[in-house]
């Protein structure tokens, strides 16, 4: 089976960096725990066109090709799905990722004949049996979308409560010396200590997920860590979860292995500013904690509780300050284009960004996903129609962005430009950079970041 990852339309923007796809390679390692033999496809990490896959996949002649689609990939995963038919390879086509569990009716209009919404771990497996070896049915498959007499199947989702029971990401079928991480130099990757979000942010899709959340022992998550050391030669770890300090008492169990363990290894993570303390951060600097991403969304408190994402902006003040007290660097993530936002506000996210002092600080248009409630705002303002993936992946529209009332694209494309130019051409914030750098390596990065910083927005 080969699985593929396709670059996504929409970089890292200010924060240029490239983590491996944990999804296919968890689904890789299970699949060669039943006896499949895989191979991963990261055309992103790996700078290979379409073209290129449809070669490898000449050669390869596998039984099953599994897709993974975001929202920003649906157009390329169309294309991509229209070529392979092009080219008469006779594999069946498995559709999974965010996309799919938000719409898993886009497969119809994609034209095959399954996907899979939520986690598909257990589920892929027995697709593969069905289609590979010829047993079972597709009938009772957990979280299998499929065509039956001319109609889309969706069976009840799965939910895997007990993350400790699935092996570690096949890492070994990965391009692990193409990705990279502004924050260090050297071998990285990228780990989950938890799966799932309870909070319910309007411009996220987590809702068509579930709310559930579930979590991974700390000795289980210590384990792969070491894995990734000693295996791997990995010397820096980003944790995806979408809020790691979610349960503070088994993030401080983590980190008191780790030392235990003596696990030498740098990592970062992401949370929200009012779920750390400067105990909590204290001692996930000393397990080795070298960033933490916060996100703001916007410079206005106002705002930000009607995207309910109840954090207020003195949170991020003090999580900011305790950080740079520490020793822990800081990433904050914002956007522009949110209901009801006015201009005056986009420039009080400008300022408030400058405000914290964040070491990096990315910025973005707010774009619309589906089955997100800011989706259903849109929807009801006629800022788009029920059809627009749709549109989107035959190309017809581009990716749609939130525009609050009496603005308009152009205006938040300038205050897009405006963020990065006011925040990274500071003459304290570059010496700071500088005066940081400690080696050839950092140098090199910092000048990499420059370079695509100065290309997209300067």
């Amino acid at each position: 089976m080969n699985l593929v990852k396709l670059k996504e339309d929409v970089e890292n923007e200010g924060f240029y960096l490239n983590y491996p796809h944990l999804g296919l390679a968890y689904l890789a390692s299970m699949l060669e725990k039943n006896k499949f033999t895989v191979r991963i496809i990261d055309s992103s990490a790996s700078l290979i066109n379409i073209n290129e896959i449809i070669k490898i996949l000449k050669e390869e002649k596998p039984s099953i090709i599994g897709i993974t689609v975001t929202t920003q990939t649906l157009r390329s995963v169309y294309l991509l799905v229209k070529e392979i038919k092009k080219a008469s390879i006779k594999s069946e086509i498995v559709l999974g990722g965010p996309h799919i569990s938000a719409e898993p009716e886009i497969i119809k209009k994609i034209d095959v004949k399954y996907g899979f919404v939520g986690e598909a771990e257990y589920g892929l497996i027995k697709l593969c049996e069905f289609i590979i070896r010829k047993k079972g049915s597709i009938n009772n498959i957990k979280g299998l979308v499929y065509k039956k007499n001319h109609k889309l199947k969706i069976n009840e989702r799965d939910f895997i409560k007990n993350l400790d029971l699935l092996p570690f990401p096949a890492r070994r079928l990965l391009p692990n010396d193409k990705y990279f991480s502004p924050v260090i130099s050297g071998r990285i990757t990228s780990m989950i200590a938890t799966r799932g979000c309870p909070f319910n942010c309007i411009y996220c899709s987590r809702a068509a997920m579930g709310r559930q959340c579930f979590h991974r022992s700390p000795e289980n998550i210590a384990e792969e860590m070491k894995e990734c050391v000693e295996k791997y030669n990995v010397k820096y770890i980003e944790f995806v979860d979408d809020t790691f300090t979610i349960k503070q008492d088994k993030i401080l169990s983590l980190c008191k292995l780790i030392k235990e363990k003596n696990i030498k290894v740098k990592w970062g993570c992401q949370t929200r500013a009012n779920l750390v303390d400067k105990k909590l951060l204290k001692e996930m600097h000393s397990a080795g904690c070298m960033k933490i991403s916060f996100g703001v969304e916007t410079g206005s408190q106002r705002v930000r509780y009607l995207l309910n994402k109840y954090i207020s902006d003195e949170a991020f003040r003090n999580a900011c300050k305790w950080c740079k007290e520490i020793g822990i660097e800081t990433n904050a993530f914002f956007m522009f284009g949110h209901p009801t936002e006015t201009i005056e506000e986009m420039e009080q996210t400008i300022k408030f960004a400058k405000e914290l002092d964040t070491d990096y600080a990315a910025f973005y248009i707010t774009t619309i996903v589906p089955a997100s409630l800011l989706f259903n705002i849109a929807l009801k303002e006629k800022l788009v129609n029920s059809d627009v993936w749709e549109k989107y992946m035959l190309g017809k529209v581009e990716l749609p962005a939130y525009i609050p009332e009496k603005l308009n694209f152009k205006i938040l494309e300038e205050m897009h430009r405006k963020a990065f130019r006011s925040f990274y051409l500071r003459p304290k914030y570059i010496l700071k950079r500088i005066f940081k750098l400690k080696n050839f390596s950092e140098l090199r990065n910092t000048v990499r970041i420059g370079c695509a910083l100065f290309k997209n927005y300067f």
